[in-house]
């Protein structure tokens, strides 16, 4: 069950998940998506798990894979 949870979320990302963070970031400071605070929206995705450059896929490969649990 968990690897398929993973794989949901790995898909969620790469199919527009960021797109929908963005909408939702905008709507809540009343803002056009383009003036969304880009380290706030960085913020939100890498709560989600997001991967976003060299540093995260570092702290990722750091913890246990789903398939070693």
């Amino acid at each position: 069950m968990r690897q398929q949870a993973q794989y949901e979320t790995d898909v969620l990302v790469v199919g527009g998940g960021p797109a929908g963070t963005a909408a939702a970031l905008s709507i809540k400071h009343g803002v056009c998506p383009r003036a969304v605070d880009v380290g706030a929206l960085q913020t939100s995705l890498r709560a989600g798990g997001a991967i976003l450059d060299e540093n995260d896929i570092a702290e990722a490969n750091s913890k246990p894979q789903f398939w070693e649990q």
